[in-house]
């Protein structure tokens, strides 16, 4: 009789430790899994910040290569006798300046409306990376609370068949 006792003693402590050592294992990923979005999360939201910054640097940078373009267009114009403030010789200089200028505010608008897109899908995976973490977080603690159900059953029924078979 004491070694079917000792058996269902150490069958109950077993069981028991390892529903335990499931539900904590269960919630110790759950928090990884929701810490670890959270920083996915921090990570998006600074490359959206970075995409903007990326943006309005591209769009100085392009305004630049025109000024340039447009300076360089002059010099060449007065290498090549043009004058450039001569009445009626200025036309062919203004629409060029016009067409630099038109292009710049082309190329600008393009520049930030693409940063404007990186910028909201990065804050878009972040807003996900985020749910995700806090998804993982409640399957993880629904699955230590079936484990901690399916262990309470395990030692119920061992708790049963001990009582039923020590008198045999």
């Amino acid at each position: 009789m004491c070694s079917v006792g000792a058996a269902a003693l150490a069958s109950v402590g077993f069981t028991a430790l390892g529903t335990g050592v499931s539900i904590y294992s269960q919630i110790q990923a759950g928090r990884f899994n929701k810490d670890m979005s959270k920083y996915q999360a921090s990570i998006d939201k600074q490359r959206a910040r970075q995409a903007e910054i990326s943006g309005r640097f591209a769009a100085e940078q392009s305004a630049l290569v025109r000024r340039q373009s447009v300076g360089s267009g002059k010099v060449q114009a007065a290498e090549n006798g043009i004058l450039l403030n001569a009445p009626g010789s200025g036309d062919a200089m203004n629409m060029f300046e016009s067409d630099q200028a038109a292009m710049l505010a082309l190329e600008q608008s393009i520049i930030r409306e693409n940063a404007s897109n990186e910028s909201w899908a990065f804050g878009q995976n972040a807003q996900g990376a985020l749910a995700a973490g806090s998804m993982a977080r409640m399957s993880a603690t629904y699955g230590a609370a079936g484990s901690l159900m399916s262990g309470g059953a395990a030692i119920s029924e061992t708790g049963m068949r001990y009582y039923e078979n020590k008198d045999k």
